[in-house]
């Protein structure tokens, strides 16, 4: 059954149609990279799939967890870029306008997810901000 991606704890990859070993972005530091990685070998004509015989236990990482103001400040940026790539320019507006009153209204209560979410926002924006430098 044909999907637009798969999980990266689950993914499977049939080398022998590829010329090189697919590569994951290394643009994308935590999460959406597998989102990523099925869009743009979508795009180049190959099927992104379900096995429904195969079946995959994931335990979610604790090692994150520990660490709450890095896990959002680089989820955040991902996220963002994922829309960058893969979606309208005001659909990444909406989003990035509600990530951010999202943000600054957690403050009080969790500041490190609060933080997190803003410095991931700073990220995303130094990189839009050298991508204009570039063109301009």
């Amino acid at each position: 059954m044909t999907t637009a991606w798969v999980s990266g704890c689950s993914l499977l990859v049939q080398l022998q149609n590829f010329p090189e070993c697919p590569q994951f972005s290394p643009e994308y530091f935590l999460y959406y990279e597998d989102f990523d990685f099925c869009q743009r070998y979508a795009n180049q004509g190959h099927i992104v799939a379900i096995a429904p015989k195969i079946g995959v236990i994931h335990q979610p990482s604790s090692i994150t967890n520990r660490d709450r103001y890095h896990k959002f400040k680089y989820s955040t940026y991902s996220y963002l870029l994922m829309l960058e790539q893969y979606s309208t320019w005001w659909i990444l507006i909406l989003r990035l306008g509600r990530v951010l009153i999202y943000g600054l209204a957690i403050a009080p209560l969790q500041p490190d997810v609060a933080l997190g979410k803003l410095h991931g926002i700073g990220l995303y924006w130094q990189r839009v901000w050298r991508s204009w430098q570039t063109l301009y």
